[in-house]
């Protein structure tokens, strides 16, 4: 793997855990649309028809509690990542640029603007940055960790 891929599980992760919390909106949209009352113009009904809602419900929280926990994993993978950015033998800049790109997911042009650089200067910042983590990590990106 290479420490761009390595990186770029965060926001992989982030996307993943966003289409999940979606899925839980929508299964919980479900869920409550199973338990609306039934009212008739002759007869108000006193219960909530409630055929498949325990269902539903259980699912709901069974999925929520499988996203709560994949979110707990993915904060424990960010502050390592964002540790080892840190922990990088290099210069401060090296190590803000790949910060600020795959930690904030921000667009290099965005960076050079923050910074105060060139465009240009950043692509090589941001390339020398690749270039120190992937050597600094090589055994972690090769899967020996």
């Amino acid at each position: 793997m290479t420490a761009k891929e390595y990186l770029n599980q965060i926001r992989d992760t982030r996307q993943a855990i966003t289409a999940e919390l979606d899925r839980l909106r929508n299964m919980k949209e479900l869920a409550l649309a199973v338990g609306t009352k039934e009212l008739k113009a002759d007869r108000v009904q006193t219960s909530i028809k409630n055929e498949g809602l325990e269902g539903s419900v259980g699912d709901y929280v069974d999925y929520e509690r499988k996203i709560l926990e994949r979110i707990e994993d993915y904060r424990k993978f960010e502050d390592r990542i964002v540790d080892e950015i840190y922990a990088m033998n290099c210069d401060y800049k090296l190590k803000h640029v790949i910060y600020l790109r795959y930690v904030h997911l921000r667009r290099l042009e965005d960076i050079a603007n923050q910074m105060g650089y060139t465009y240009d200067h950043i692509r090589h910042l941001h390339s020398q940055a690749l270039e120190v983590f992937g050597k600094q990590y090589r055994e972690k990106l090769n899967g020996s960790d």
